[in-house]
């Protein structure tokens, strides 16, 4: 019997409760966000929005919203997961501890680029005409990564380096140029300077010459004596 009686007055208090909530909510507005939020993929990202003046929304319903997409749904004073799209699943929160100050900021994190596009934050139960506002996600690629950089020093000095190089290239490319040209230099002033020498080296027919002109020599010597 007793229990009878209490859950009813219970059910009207809270109802009452909510009531009073709803009408001291009049003359609030959901505050969103003008400049667009940046992020990269595989970013956390926080989608600003907030109630202004200050206003506990821990009892009100907070929706969070991309188009028709439940993002995240706060009922009863807890998350309900069940309304909310699996994309976010898992990925979404609101910052509890802030909520009494009217923070109904949006936590996503692992932000992908089908994540961009614009976001609603929504309280329904708040009478005023200004009961949501608009939050505009811009997900851009990682960057790469940079080139390594060459400090001015670096470059003159690999210049100065290939410069020497190529100065030692060519001279060593002259140097055996003269050598291979330098035996057949001398072979030819060789046999300017001693045609003999260069007929002995063929058949020795100079020295055989040579010698008869001796013989021939000694035998007028004879003859004379």
């Amino acid at each position: 019997m007793i229990r009878l009686i209490t859950y009813p007055l219970l059910t009207t208090f809270v109802l009452l409760f909510d009531i009073n909530a709803v009408k001291n909510s009049r003359g609030f507005e959901v505050v969103g966000s003008r400049e667009p939020v940046r992020a990269e993929v595989g970013d956390d990202v926080v989608l600003p929005c907030h109630v202004r003046p200050e206003f506990d929304v821990t009892r009100q319903t907070v929706e969070w919203k991309r188009e028709r997409t439940v993002v995240h749904m706060f009922k009863s004073r807890d998350d309900n997961p069940d309304t909310q799209d699996l994309k976010f699943r898992g990925r979404t929160s609101l910052f509890r501890d802030k909520m009494t100050q009217g923070n109904i900021s949006l936590k996503l994190t692992n932000v992908s680029e089908a994540d961009a596009g614009n976001y609603t934050c929504y309280v329904p139960k708040m009478e005023s005409q200004l009961n949501r506002d608009n939050v505009t996600l811009i997900v851009a690629d990682s960057p790469s990564p940079d080139p390594p950089h060459l400090s001015p020093g670096l470059v003159s000095g690999i210049m100065i380096l290939c410069l020497i190089g190529l100065v030692c290239l060519a001279a060593g490319f002259i140097l055996c140029k003269r050598q291979s040209m330098c035996p057949a230099q001398n072979t030819r002033q060789s046999d300017r300077q001693y045609p003999d020498k260069g007929q002995d080296r063929v058949d020795g027919s100079p020295l055989k010459h040579r010698g008869q002109r001796r013989q021939r020599g000694q035998h007028r010597q004879h003859q004379q004596q």
